[in-house]
């Protein structure tokens, strides 16, 4: 039986999570076939915004049916060189209760890890 939409176990819908601006011009990017554009974008989100900023990025991509937007967020996190802040987006995604987006977030962290663990001659003939 369906939960009524007041009621039960759901998240409300926060205005932060219908804000980041760059949402509306990702969608349309997509629809108009512009798919590089986007990915610049969302590359921008996940390599320089704050823990904040990504949170919010990725909640509002989620809310929006952008879920391949979103994991593009991500995994452009996750490849931050800086290993810190791909620690304090974790624990912003934590505090707001995104348990599935931890877990994305730092799998695709442990799997940029192994790549760059790879030597150059094993790498090459992948």
């Amino acid at each position: 039986m369906p939960v009524p939409r007041t009621e039960g176990d759901r998240h409300p819908v926060s205005q932060a999570e219908l804000t980041w601006t760059e949402t509306r011009v990702v969608a349309r990017f997509l629809a108009a076939g512009r798919n590089r554009d986007a990915e610049m974008l969302l590359w921008r989100a996940g390599a320089a915004y704050s823990a904040d900023e990504i949170l919010q990025a990725v909640t509002a991509c989620r809310s929006a049916g952008l879920r391949d937007a979103a994991d593009t967020i991500l995994i452009n996190a996750a490849g931050r060189m800086d290993r810190q802040a791909v620690l304090n987006i974790a624990a912003a995604l934590d505090r707001a209760g995104r348990l599935e987006d931890v877990s994305y977030l730092l799998a695709a962290a442990q799997n940029q890890e192994m790549a760059d663990a790879v030597p150059p001659q094993l790498s090459s003939s992948r």
